[in-house]
């Protein structure tokens, strides 16, 4: 069985999921004959505003409910059938403006409701408006939740926009080898340019998706352009940082003395290493980043053996791999006199 960690009202809760599961999609772009809308699921589990972002990115809204009709179309033909381990789908209602006066993000009136029994109760500061996947009924959470997301369109005409989704603008990536997926126009051609060269073209899948694989970044700063095919219009633009990880450092040594034991170990020779960590039997023995090549440590008990292992860390964080594991035993070296 496979553990998996899921939120309600932001507490945890632990769900047993089979080690073979279905697999996670956006769902089709749909259309509902009653009020000539469109919509489709975002299986992204990211915030409420960040729905609300990625919806208008394209032309869209998070979806509005105003009547029953609409809100089981939604429901059945949508966020039922979604197969993601969040509970929650976001909607676009909120009473973040003013407690307890919930409103329509399009300024549509609030008049239909399918609260929960006892919802919304507001507890925990809860101003944003879910729909549960496995039953049909609403729920106020509030913004430190994630889930996926209806967005909704007045036409089919989805905006020129590009999205990038992974990687995320201004990300810092340690492979200099990546994927760039995002989401424009239906089976458009998108082109991928990096650091103004042209890299790659795919086409979108009838959802817009696209997915662009075994993307070259140079060492810093990178520049990623989407555009639409034979167009010189850059539609999106985004900077990824390609911050290799360290090499673990290098010549491990220890010298032994009276409850105590020195470890020490070659300078790493890249540019921005900003210093070390050492662990102690997988325990991390420092707290602020240790700036020389050697640590010592105090307080031990002669004759236990000990084992230690050191990573390098550079300027953004990035920890190198660890080291092998040295062993040492401190030892004192005089008896003491009791007499």
């Amino acid at each position: 069985m496979k553990q998996v960690t899921i939120t309600k009202k932001c507490t945890i809760f632990i769900i047993f999921f089979s080690t073979i599961i279905s697999a996670i999609a956006d769902s089709d772009k749909i259309f509902n004959n009653s009020n000539n809308h469109y919509y489709q699921r975002i299986d992204q589990i990211i915030s409420w505003h960040d729905s609300k972002k990625y919806c208008e990115n394209f032309g869209g809204y998070l979806s509005t409910i105003t009547s029953k009709e609409e809100n089981d179309f939604i429901f059945y033909q949508l966020i039922s059938d979604s197969n993601s381990k969040t509970t929650y789908c976001w909607l676009g209602g909120t009473d973040e403006k003013k407690e307890g006066k919930w409103e329509w993000i399009t300024g549509e009136e609030w008049r239909f409701t399918n609260w929960k029994n006892g919802e919304p109760n507001n507890l925990g500061n809860e101003d944003f408006l879910h729909s549960y996947i496995t039953s049909n009924a609403w729920n106020d959470i509030p913004k430190e939740c994630e889930g996926i997301f209806i967005c909704e369109w007045d036409s089919d005409n989805i905006s020129d926009k590009f999205l990038i989704t992974s990687p995320k603008n201004n990300s810092i990536v340690v492979d200099s080898v990546i994927i760039v997926s995002g989401m424009s126009k239906s089976e458009a051609i998108i082109e991928l340019v990096v650091n103004n060269t042209f890299s790659k073209t795919c086409t979108a899948s009838t959802t817009g998706l696209f997915s662009l694989s075994d993307i070259k970044l140079n060492e810093g700063q990178n520049l990623l352009q989407i555009r639409l095919s034979n167009s010189d219009v850059n539609s999106y633009s985004m900077i990824v940082m390609l911050d290799p990880i360290p090499n673990p450092p290098e010549n491990i040594n220890k010298s032994t003395d009276d409850t105590s034991i020195t470890i020490s170990w070659n300078q790493n020779q890249e540019s921005d290493i900003h210093g070390y960590n050492i662990y102690r039997d997988n325990k991390k023995l420092n707290t602020n980043t240790i700036l020389s090549n050697s640590f010592t440590d105090y307080w031990l008990i002669n004759g236990k053996e000990y084992t230690y292992i050191v990573t390098a860390v550079d300027s953004y964080g990035s920890e190198s791999l660890k080291t092998s594991k040295i062993k040492a035993m401190p030892i004192a070296t005089y008896k003491w006199n009791t007499q």
